[in-house]
C-alpha cells in the first residue's frame, strides 16, 4: 500500500534526503533536475538509480538482520499488539499443514506468544517434515517451520482485527507468510520526487520512515 503524505512528512523526507547530499557535498536532487545542463541530468538519473537499488538492498538487510530474530532463541525485545484481535500461526513451512488461530489482546507481547508456542514439545506423529532432525527424541514446533526461521516482521490488519506473520528463512533465503511469499517493494513518489518503500499493512516499521534509505553509510 502506497503512504499517506503530509505537508510536514513531505518536507521531512526530503530533508533527510538534501542533508545527506550536503554532507557529502553533492548537489541537491533538485538543483541537479531543474538544471540545463547535459551532465547534471546524467548525474539527476544516476543518482535516482542508485536510490532505488539502495533502498531494496537496506530495506532487505533492515527485516532479515536487524529486525529478524530465531524461534530458536528467546526473543530479546517486546512487540506489544497494537490492537486486539486473531494471530495467525502456521503449524509448518508455508503452512502446508494448516494454521492456529488463537485470540490476542491489545499490549500482550506478540513474540513472547509467539516464542512460547513454537518452543513447545510436539509428537512424531506431528504433520510435516522437521526440518532440524528426523530422529530426534524431543521435538519442538519450530523445527517443522523450515531449516533456520526467523521472525522478521508481523502484517497488522486493524480493519479485520488480523495479524500475520512475514517469515524470513536464513537458510533457505526465502521470505513468506502463510501460504504464499511476501516482497519489499519500492516506488516513485511524486510527492518526493524520489524512491520509496511500500507499506505492507498497518503500523509499519519501514526503515525509511525515519531514515533516509537510498544510500548506504556502510
Amino acid at each position: 500500500m502506497k503512504r499517506t503524505w503530509t505537508e510536514q512528512s513531505i518536507r521531512e523526507w526530503i530533508q533527510r534526503r538534501d542533508e545527506y547530499r550536503e554532507r557529502w557535498r553533492f548537489p541537491s536532487l533538485a538543483a541537479l533536475r531543474d538544471s540545463d545542463d547535459p551532465q547534471d541530468q546524467r548525474d539527476y538519473k544516476s543518482a535516482l538509480s542508485l536510490e532505488r537499488s539502495t533502498l531494496l538492498v537496506r530495506m532487505h538487510r533492515y527485516y532479515t538482520r536487524n529486525l529478524a530474530w530465531s524461534l530458536e532463541k528467546h526473543p530479546i525485545a517486546a512487540y506489544p499488539a497494537p490492537f486486539s484481535g486473531d494471530l495467525f500461526l502456521p503449524l509448518s513451512y508455508r503452512q502446508f499443514h494448516g494454521v492456529r488461530k488463537i485470540k490476542i489482546k491489545k499490549d500482550d507481547d506478540l513474540n513472547y506468544v509467539l516464542y512460547g508456542f513454537y518452543d513447545e514439545r510436539v509428537p512424531a506423529t506431528y504433520p510435516g517434515p522437521n526440518y532440524v532432525s528426523s530422529d530426534g527424541i524431543i521435538r519442538r514446533r519450530h523445527e517443522y517451520l523450515g531449516p533456520k526461521p526467523f521472525v522478521a516482521e508481523y502484517r497488522f490488519n486493524e480493519d479485520r482485527r488480523e495479524i500475520f506473520i512475514e517469515w524470513w528463512d536464513d537458510y533457505l533465503q526465502v521470505k513468506w507468510m502463510n501460504d504464499t511469499t511476501w516482497s519489499i517493494e519500492v516506488y516513485w513518489e511524486d510527492c518526493v520526487q524520489g524512491w520509496v518503500s511500500k507499506l505492507r499493512g498497518d503500523y509499519s516499521r519501514n526503515l525509511d520512515l525515519y531514515e533516509y534509505a537510498g544510500v548506504d553509510p556502510s
